[in-house]
């Protein structure tokens, strides 16, 4: 940054020189973001979700993954009709309702992080234990679990915006001078962030992630000793389990790691502001892809939600046959194969 002086230590120019170049270099590469790219992935993400509930809907016996994935799908699609309405109104530059907008989305993102990470064990669970799976895993105590989660994400939530309107990051660091008393408030803040964002969405993503490799091998270990054809399900079913772990690893704790890099390295004044706002931006679109992707893993991966969903369809064009009317629940989802992905 040329527009330095030497009189201010690096750190604390970069940041008392922020809100300026915000305004003067990087307005339109965020409103691009906004216009083209979390919008149209949100509508996008919307219609997959709904795809999902509507496919997985109508079974007569309670199946807590089949009831899992639907509650995931619906906090995906509430969480994106919200991107839309706080992106909108940025845009409009009503930035009340922006910012009102952003913090219902929060527990909307965290409850569906979390569901996904207790799906996950569900499955490890019907997959070791299934005797006790179908012991255990009742409807009372999955709504029960569905339920305390959504008051922890509401929550956490409530925390992020509290420090948010009490102590906005970037004025904290303009109003503070230099000074050890005011460097260690500057230091708790930062902490307390990280605790709540790391607690938000890094922790649940990496227990799902291990959840999930332990399925992985569990399904690889016993894909040996059935058929060719359940082999080649297996290995579908592997893949499919690998795209939505990576997908969720890279928009919650690689996105974070990559978040903290950056931020710390623009307080340093080492990258442009254009790398930073770039970084900002893909880190964002990486969250709204990962709760509008699901759709896409089911339809390539899943046999089950392919044939549900065509059955579905024709039923709804008036062109369905006698096969087509079997319920949901005799499916192998209702049974709580995971094959199924």
């Amino acid at each position: 940054m040329g527009d330095q002086t030497t009189d201010w230590p690096p750190h604390h120019t970069a940041i008392h020189n922020f809100s300026s170049e915000v305004d003067d270099r990087y307005a339109a590469l965020d409103d691009a973001f906004q216009k083209w790219a979390y919008i149209p992935v949100s509508v996008l993400g919307i219609i997959g979700n709904v795809i999902i509930l509507w496919v997985w809907m109508g079974g007569t016996t309670f199946s807590p993954t089949a009831f899992l994935i639907k509650y995931i799908a619906l906090c995906d699609a509430l969480f994106l009709v919200g991107v839309i309405v706080c992106e909108s109104a940025d845009l409009a530059g009503d930035l009340l309702v922006a910012a009102i907008s952003r913090y219902f989305t929060y527990p909307l993102l965290n409850t569906s992080i979390h569901v996904s990470m207790v799906a996950a064990a569900v499955r490890c669970v019907i997959l070791y234990r299934p005797l006790r799976a179908q012991a255990s895993l009742t409807r009372r105590r999955t709504v029960v679990t569905c339920v305390c989660i959504t008051l922890w994400s509401l929550l956490l939530g409530g925390f992020m915006i509290m420090f948010s309107i009490c102590q906005p990051i970037h004025e904290d660091y303009q109003k503070y001078d230099i000074c050890p008393t005011d460097l260690r408030k500057v230091m708790d803040t930062d902490a307390t962030w990280v605790t709540i964002l790391v607690m938000y969405g890094c922790l649940p993503v990496l227990v799902m992630a291990v959840c999930n490799v332990a399925l992985v091998v569990k399904i690889q270990r016993d894909a040996g000793l059935v058929s060719s054809l359940s082999q080649q399900s297996a290995r579908r079913l592997t893949i499919g389990i690998i795209c939505m772990t990576s997908t969720s690893l890279l928009a919650f704790p690689a996105r974070f790691v990559m978040l903290v890099v950056i931020y710390y390295r623009r307080v340093a004044a080492d990258i442009s502001i254009w790398t930073y706002v770039l970084c900002l931006g893909i880190g964002n679109l990486l969250v709204v892809l990962n709760s509008s992707v699901n759709v896409i893993y089911w339809a390539v991966f899943a046999t089950e939600f392919r044939r549900l969903f065509v059955q579905k369809f024709r039923k709804l064009c008036g062109r369905a046959t006698t096969d087509d009317y079997v319920s949901v629940d005799q499916t192998e989802l209702g049974h709580d194969n995971v094959t199924t992905v």
